[in-house]
């Protein structure tokens, strides 16, 4: 307990920062025109479900190495340099952050509130409530014996340097009863 009387989690607090990590490099990876690659989408997805399981350390060094993967992918000159140095320039617009609030009439999703988030991670904010929806949308389905087809979108802008962020989402579906 701290002097206020609140308790802090570090674990909870060191599973938070390797969520915003994964993020950040998710974000990278479609800034850089490497979506598409599977195997690096794949090693993401494995570093998440070690962060998830509680195995910090295992996912802090598989997300090393990505970062220094995306890094020489997109900067042929970056091959050999420090990887220290790499923190400063993918990192340095971490405090900025953007206000998420959800405009939705269904009570079960997040942000609610106005809820503000640091920019560089809203892609995984936005991904995990828009999550919600989708599981809303086909739990509905599921309890009318139907099929549902969901449809999600991303918005994005650019922050004050010109990078690209996620600011916003959109989910809709409909309720069929057979598969089209």
């Amino acid at each position: 307990m701290n002097p206020a009387g609140v308790r802090f989690d570090l674990h909870e607090l060191d599973r938070e920062r390797m969520i915003h990590r994964i993020a950040r490099l998710m974000a990278l990876l479609h800034v850089r025109g490497l979506g598409g690659d599977e195997k690096l989408m794949s090693s993401l997805r494995r570093a998440e479900l070690l962060v998830l399981m509680g195995n910090n350390l295992q996912a802090k060094n598989l997300l090393d190495e990505l970062e220094r993967t995306i890094l020489q992918r997109t900067f042929p000159a970056y091959r050999g340099r420090d990887d220290r140095k790499s923190d400063q320039n993918i990192n340095d617009h971490e405090g900025e952050r953007i206000t998420l609030v959800d405009r939705s009439n269904d009570p079960s999703v997040s942000f609610k509130y106005p809820t503000p988030v640091p920019a560089d991670s809203s892609l995984l904010f936005i991904a995990s409530h828009e999550r919600q929806h989708v599981q809303s949308i086909i739990g509905d389905a599921v309890l009318k014996g139907k099929i549902a087809h969901v449809y999600v979108r991303y918005f994005t802008s650019y922050d004050s340097k010109g990078r690209l962020i996620f600011v916003g989402g959109l989910t809709w579906g409909e309720i069929v009863d057979e598969r089209r």
